[in-house]
């Protein structure tokens, strides 16, 4: 089997239409790489190696993703790389200024 990033291309396809489901359910502009790095570093992480996965496997956990699970793995990931974003102004200032 292929490492992940040649199989990334290969599956491009089954992404770009997972991208127009969740777009049609609602999502504001669904990134294919950004449900890629999801299954490759949330739901396929527990794989010893890239050779236990199969393609049809991997199409399955594709299309079954759900807008939920999508919304969540961004409003997750947006908040790991704002660490401030729920704080006010003030706050930050106040931290900047120590």
């Amino acid at each position: 089997m292929m490492p992940f990033e040649s199989l990334f291309q290969k599956l491009q396809t089954v992404l770009n239409m997972k991208c127009e489901d969740l777009q049609a359910q609602g999502v504001e502009q669904p990134n294919p790489s950004v449900i890629w790095h999801y299954f490759v570093h949330q739901q396929w992480c527990d794989m010893e190696s890239e050779e236990e996965m199969h393609i049809h496997q991997m199409v399955s956990d594709l299309l079954a993703l759900t807008k939920q699970q999508y919304c969540t793995y961004i409003e997750q990931t947006s908040r790991k790389m704002t660490p401030f974003a729920e704080l006010e102004e003030e706050e930050i200032a106040a931290l900047l200024e120590s």
